[in-house]
Order: structure tokens, then sequence, then C-alpha cells
């Protein structure tokens, strides 16, 4: 299926559920990044949605960043070709090398600033997507914040096999591994490990989310909650698209200009049957 197509599909398929008063189920909203494909066999073009939604991989807002690039076959960092942003969706297209496997990413992007204070020794926010600040324990600090987002994906190009696990970039890493040795199927078992700052990440929620789940017993998704040591175990049954996404809130580094940041990675992978 052609790129414009699957954008079409997309709207259309919104349209007729609403106009037929289907339920939408919102699930978290999350950027992603979806290409035109997982594994480009001819040509050696790569077209890809940048986008934030509530209803993966429906198209909503537009996800920009200053830092988009591509992680090359050698680890070299380049740029897109074209990028394109509308009301819904950002255009990426680059044209790619070599075979091998290639990261596309959107570079750590920093966005809005709100408030946030520390309850019962974690961060909360406050505000519109948190906690009423009128409802804090009295002495609560009032911190500044800040969103820091990642949002990547892997595609292969040419015969090459995909790797076993797909790390993402960023303070806040995503290491997803299919333990099987038939690659990311419906048959294999997926072990997410989680890092920040180099160091396993505990009890965070992870939450994955297969494509057009908003219409589903489970629009929103499935969520787990991490180890001791930064893992869990996924269960993952239909193929296609899905997007793993964790959020974790922290101290910000030296020099930012937030107490701390709201910190977001997400990674959209394939299942194949």
């Amino acid at each position: 299926m052609v790129f414009r197509q699957c954008i079409d599909r997309y709207l259309v398929l919104s349209t007729i559920l609403a106009a037929c008063g289907f339920p939408q189920i919102a699930s978290a909203d999350v950027g992603f990044l979806l290409p035109n494909a997982f594994k480009i066999d001819e040509g050696t073009t790569v077209t890809t949605i940048a986008s934030f939604s509530d209803r993966f991989p429906s198209i909503e807002h537009p996800l920009r960043s200053k830092d988009f690039h591509i992680l090359t076959v050698d680890g070299e960092k380049r740029a897109f070709d074209d990028i394109q942003s509308h009301d819904q969706v950002t255009l990426l297209t680059a044209t790619l090398g070599k075979p091998g496997v290639y990261r596309l990413s959107s570079g750590n992007r920093l966005g809005r600033k709100g408030k946030a204070s520390i309850v019962d020794g974690s961060y909360v926010r406050l505000g519109r997507d948190g906690l009423d600040p009128s409802e804090l324990p009295a002495g609560s600090p009032i911190l500044t914040s800040q969103t820091a987002t990642i949002s990547e994906v892997y595609i292969r190009h040419g015969e090459v096999e995909l790797p076993t696990t797909l790390s993402t970039s960023g303070r806040l890493s995503l290491m997803l591994t299919a333990q099987d040795a038939l690659g990311f199927t419906t048959d294999a078992d997926l072990e997410l490990s989680v890092l920040f700052d180099g160091k396993p990440l505990s009890d965070a929620k992870a939450t994955l989310v297969a494509s057009f789940d908003s219409y589903t017993d489970h629009g929103e998704g499935l969520t787990y909650t991490l180890t001791d040591k930064g893992q869990v175990t996924l269960s993952a049954d239909r193929p296609g698209p899905h997007v793993i996404f964790v959020r974790h809130m922290a101290k910000a580094p030296a020099g930012a200009e937030t107490d701390i940041r709201s910190y977001t990675t997400a990674l959209v992978f394939e299942l194949l049957p």
C-alpha cells in the first residue's frame, strides 16, 4: 500500500466509525514515528508519519522537532531529505544508503512547561493534566517542569535481519528484545528493559498499544509495571504496528530552564504473523 493510501485509510476509518456512533475510547496521548514500510525492498526512499495521537496510529496533531534524524548503518547521524508539517501530521522523507538497519528518530524534544510537586516522595503534575494544586498537602513544594520526549522506529533496507534487541536513545532508554529465533512475531515473548541514566527504572509503567486498539476492548492499550530490575514481559498476539512507551519524571539536568522534566520515550515496532 502506498503512503498516501495509508493516510487516507486512517482518516476514512475514523470518520466512518464516528458517523456510525461507535465510541472512540481514548488511550494515552503519545508521539510516534510510523514509516510507510518497516522493510524497504524496492527503491531506497522511506516516508514517515510523525504525529501525536491517543488513537494510534491515527494522526491527530503534528509531531515537530528541531532534531529529526536518522542513525545510519554506519552509526552516523544524518538529517532527513525533506520535512513537511501539516495540520495533523509531519511527513519525513529520506533516501537511504546501503542495505542495513536504520533508526529513525525525533531526537530529544523539549515541549510545554508546567508546574509539579512532590507527594509521598514522588513527582506529580499539577494543573490540567494532573493534581489540583489546592489538593496538595500543606508545605508541598511547587516546582517548574517541562516535557522531554523521544520517538523512534527501526526499519530494514534490503535483505538484512532485524536485530533481536531494539534500543532507543536518551536518558530514558527502552530495550525491546524478541526472545525467539524468528524475531518479532506473534509467537515470540517480548522482553522490555528500561534504563534511566543507565540504571534500571523500577516500578514505572510501560504501555503497549497495538494498531487501532482504541476500537477494541482494551482501547487504552495494555499497561505493565516494571520490576525492581526495570524489566517486564509483554504479551502481544496481534500482527501489525505497535507502540511501546514509558513516562518518568525526574530532576532536570544542570542548566535546564525548569526544576524537573517529564520524560516520555516511545518505540514503534512491527509484529509479524
